[in-house]
């Protein structure tokens, strides 16, 4: 004959469910709290310009630099 079943008292279900919780929420806080940080395109710098539009003006400038070195490049003499 099989023992009889126990069932755990709702004390002890209780204090795992607790335990459980309070694990859960301490790897849930960093979690949120990093997703509460500035991202990318929302940083300005000193001169109030992001990071995505100084990359912007990066790219523009060289795009200007190149066509310009070509245009005095093919120009006679």
């Amino acid at each position: 004959m099989p023992p009889p079943a126990t069932r755990a008292t709702p004390a002890a279900t209780k204090s795992s469910t607790d335990r459980l919780t309070v694990r859960t929420l301490f790897l849930l806080l960093p979690l949120a709290l990093a997703a509460c940080g500035q991202s990318d395109s929302d940083a300005t710098g000193p001169d109030g310009v992001t990071p995505a539009e100084a990359r912007q003006l990066d790219d523009a400038a060289k795009a200007i630099d190149i066509n310009t070195t070509t245009a005095n490049a093919t120009e006679p003499q």
